[in-house]
């Protein structure tokens, strides 16, 4: 198919390309209209019927823990990670968890979940310190001598 190299007609790209565009059930099969340059494009009307107001569903509030044992030692460490809302997505049961800010409300009374997850260090800063360790230095480069006393 011959084409005059200085006109352009959308219609035919798409047909070569083999795009078929679906036309309303109305049967109105206007023309897109063409925008110049610096115009703006009209709006665009999309219409669906799903919604996605119960996707999530509030299933409590969870408290997360890592408990940390030395193998050196057998002395064990909780470290609270987070209070975090969770919510489940109804078809697969997926958790959403959202952290509740340290200025928030709380949970209050009731009876929360309390996720204790468990690690394992070959030693803990008691071991460390007992190795001879006992020189701290803060983050700002102060350094304090402390003594372990036991």
């Amino acid at each position: 198919m011959s084409r005059n190299p200085d006109s352009f007609d959308a219609d035919d790209l798409l047909a070569d390309l083999g795009v078929e565009i679906p036309w309303p059930s109305n049967g109105n099969r206007r023309k897109a209209t063409a925008v110049e340059c610096g115009q703006k494009a009209p709006a665009m009307r999309r219409h669906t019927d799903w919604s996605n107001e119960k996707t999530f569903e509030f299933t409590g509030y969870i408290a997360m823990i890592t408990q940390t044992t030395c193998e050196c030692c057998g002395s064990m460490r909780e470290n609270l990670e987070g209070i975090f809302m969770c919510e489940t997505k109804i078809s697969s049961g997926a958790r959403r968890l959202q952290a509740i800010a340290s200025n928030g409300d709380w949970p209050a009374q009731g009876q929360h979940t309390c996720e204790v997850k468990q690690l394992f260090s070959r030693f803990c800063p008691d071991c460390v310190r007992g190795l001879g360790f006992t020189r701290e230095v803060e983050a700002a480069g102060t350094m304090n001598d402390i003594t372990i006393r036991g």
